[in-house]
């Protein structure tokens, strides 16, 4: 006779029988227990702590932090007739690079996230909704301005690149998982890898014809290898996305911009290196030579403006290659010819922006110095002036909209609103949490402090009750990097700024910060500089320039480890990490890719505190062609050191058991586009490591067989740091692109 087996899991019971057949039945209950280990880590539900609004500055007499003021960047704006809501209100969307997608509440005024938490990349470039249908929706993933690197792996720049386009036939609600459609080359063949991860490719702007929305046109730059340049591609399709066909190629063309002539479907502009013109709403295009615009061979890229009062009108503000200085040119006939009208300081050609006045076609407001500027005709003669209104710095999209005369500016601080013309300037950013996290550390000591350092916005402190400061402040500017709270006094905490290479210390919770106490200015450091506090022995700090660098005073003074022979003059540090207790023991990795089969020289060991180094690269096959992004050593044994790769390709972690005299793959059930950033082990959970990816976190203990998402309720989001606080067993995951989030582990 059968006996029956009760096995009892939260809500579930579940009764099966056994000894009938023994390898049933243990095959079922270990599918089954396997079942509820995988359900059990997704029960873990993250919180989002924010911050969901600019944060506050904590010493409003500190000048520095000023700069800081924001929240993450916004790189585009869209605002369309709602033909859904009530009062056919206007809906205004933002994107973000890292993100997703934000709609606007006119009852709460302010924005919520819009469904696009699970998409393979919740960068958006651009956003468009079919004017007749308005359930269909399309939306570009990636940064419009992702930055590639050809001398990085993957462009130095996997995170960023679009994944393609995805498609919505529910108002938003969901949308594809994969990017839509089959596109083709010049030789009429569909390209399967066309969006592949990483894609190498940047798509910025999507028109859909009003008239027939089937119709959507899109611009592209990739980058070849070939010719090392970056090629501009427009691919349009007729089918509401199902092909995709190229209407231009063109090398080295680096196309950035798409515009259409107001109140004309047919007549459309692109511009990179020169400037393009259609006649037939895409399907064409010529390039507009000789025409008093400066030669490509110059010029970076270029910006166009369009004017809706006078149509004619064409603003071209040009950025150079090799100069400090940006021209806006003028056509008044429709791009024939143009004219130089202004010079101005150049902003960076990732943050160049440029519109003009929707009533009034000689007013223009555009991008130098990283600023706001107004261009204006006077008496038959161009005059340009600051704004003078206070926005963040850094500004990536300028806006208006036909019904509506306010101008909108999108940051690297945020969405910013103007009535008069940039004079004063209105935050909008209330409920976006985009905070673009690159680190997160938590006090072990005293009530909960979360410190973490944001790309552009400086460095942010969190208090928690009853401290009279709870909540979120800005203390400190710059662009923040690694920040540290010292193990033993929660008042002592470090921060650090990776644009202007500072290291920082305060002792009084945050109010006041020590002078620069970096270790020399004769060395250069990558800009996410590796930094770290020991847990052990207080005061003791490390940080990595060109070599490793010790503080036993909480960095009032430093001691150089031996420099490593052999080593390329330009070679820096990208991660170390040492024991616990053993001082002795430490870890160094140099950054970028062996580019050999058999790598050598980029993770190095020492056993006496950095007199003598071994060089333990030989078999760590992630680093011939990724780059090392972190080095975690296993609380108890120094000889267990766990190493984390991005940069596209198959290895995410290795493992050694022995110091590095061998490794292993430990990469197993992590995504092929979840590259590690950060490692971390649950010192009360032995050999259990959490890994923040590209695609959220994960866990892994010594039994897994492979890594597994750990939580529900985090967005799809690149997850840049991670740290616990160990006596409430909370773990705390920095994002990039929508702040600082936390789960119960224990």
């Amino acid at each position: 006779m059968c006996k029956v087996v009760e096995l009892q899991c939260g809500i579930f019971r579940i009764v099966f029988p056994v000894m009938c057949n023994f390898k049933r039945s243990f095959l079922f209950l270990f599918l089954l227990l396997s079942f509820f280990n995988y359900e059990s880590l997704l029960a873990q539900k993250w919180t989002s702590l924010g911050p969901d609004s600019i944060p506050s500055l904590i010493n409003v007499r500190d000048n520095s932090l000023r700069f800081a003021v924001g929240i993450g960047r916004v790189g585009m704006l869209k605002l369309f007739p709602s033909k859904e809501k009530k009062g056919n209100k206007s809906m205004m969307y933002l994107g973000t690079p890292f993100g997703g997608l934000w709609e606007f509440s006119t009852e709460d005024s302010a924005w919520s996230p819009s469904s696009t938490d699970a998409l393979m990349n919740m960068g958006v470039s651009d956003f468009a909704i079919n004017p007749k249908k308005p359930a269909i929706r399309y939306l570009i993933t990636g940064d419009p301005d992702c930055i590639m690197d050809p001398n990085g792996p993957a462009m130095s720049s996997e995170y960023c690149q679009s994944r393609g386009i995805v498609k919505s036939i529910d108002g938003g609600l969901s949308w594809s998982d994969s990017a839509i459609g089959n596109w083709y080359n010049l030789q009429g063949e569909i390209e399967k890898d066309f969006w592949k991860y990483p894609s190498i490719k940047i798509a910025r702007k999507l028109h859909i014809d009003s008239k027939c929305p089937d119709i959507l046109t899109v611009i592209i730059y990739t980058y070849s290898y070939r010719t090392k340049t970056f090629d501009g591609m427009i691919y349009q399709s007729k089918d509401a996305g199902s092909t995709w066909k190229p209407r231009l190629t063109d090398e080295d063309a680096y196309l950035k911009d798409l515009e259409v002539k107001p109140c004309s479907r047919k007549v459309m502009y692109a511009a990179g290196r020169s400037v393009y013109k259609s006649y037939d709403r895409g399907s064409n295009w010529e390039t507009l030579h000789k025409n008093g615009l400066p030669p490509d061979s110059l010029v970076n890229r270029i910006e166009l403006a369009l004017s809706v009062s006078k149509s004619s009108h064409l603003f071209a503000l040009v950025i150079y290659k090799n100069s400090r200085t940006s021209d806006i040119f003028l056509s008044e006939d429709d791009g024939k010819t143009f004219i130089k009208i202004i010079s101005a300081q150049a902003s960076p050609e990732w943050r160049t922006a440029m519109v003009v006045d929707p009533s009034n076609h000689d007013l223009v407001f555009f991008t130098a110095g990283n600023k706001v500027h107004r261009l204006y005709r006077h008496n038959g003669s161009w005059m340009k002036e600051y704004t003078v209104g206070f926005i963040h710095d850094d500004v990536h999209d300028l806006n208006f909209f036909e019904t509506n005369r306010t101008l909108y500016a999108s940051t690297d601080g945020g969405l910013f609103s103007s009535t008069d013309s940039g004079r004063t300037w209105i935050n909008l950013n209330k409920g976006l949490s985009v905070a673009q996290c690159w680190s997160v550390s938590v006090s072990q000591t005293g009530p909960l402090s979360i410190l973490s350092g944001l790309q552009d916005c400086g460095t942010i402190l969190n208090k928690s009750a009853p401290d009279t400061l709870a909540g979120w402040w800005i203390v400190r500017g710059g662009d923040g990097m690694a920040t540290a709270f010292d193990y033993h006094d929660d008042y002592i905490m470090y921060a650090n700024d990776g644009n202007n290479s500072l290291i920082a210390r305060s002792i009084d919770g945050a109010y006041s910060w020590s002078r620069n106490l970096l270790p020399t200015r004769q060395e250069s450091a990558i800009y996410q500089r590796p930094f770290f506090v020991n847990s052990t022995y207080q005061g003791m700090i490390y940080t990595g320039l060109e070599n490793v660098y010790k503080s036993i005073d909480y960095g009032d003074s430093w001691k150089r480890f031996s420099t490593i022979e052999g080593l390329n003059k330009n070679e820096r540090l990208v991660s170390i990490a040492g024991a616990e207790d053993d001082t002795l023991v430490f870890y160094a990795a140099y950054a970028n890719p062996a580019w050999n089969k058999e790598p050598k020289q980029k993770l190095f060991r020492t056993n006496d505190a950095g007199q003598t180094w071994v060089d333990i690269t030989h078999g760590l096959k992630g680093v011939a062609w990724t780059n090392i992004s972190t080095i975690l050593v296993d609380k108890v044994n120094a000889d267990i050191v766990y190493v984390g790769f991005r940069g596209g390709w198959d290895f995410k972690v290795m493992r050694t058991l022995n110091g590095g005299k061998s490794w292993e793959d430990y990469s197993t059930d992590l995504g092929f586009d979840c590259d590690v950033n950060a490692l971390i082990m649950d010192k009360d959970e032995l050999h259990t490591v959490y890994a923040a990816t590209h695609r959220g976190v994960y866990k892994r203990s010594l039994n897994d067989k492979g890594w597994l998402k750990f939580g529900d309720g985090l967005p799809g989001v690149m997850v840049s740091g991670l740290d616990i606080r160990y006596d409430s067993g909370i773990l705390f995951a920095g994002t990039h692109g929508r702040g600082i989030w936390s789960v119960k582990i224990r």
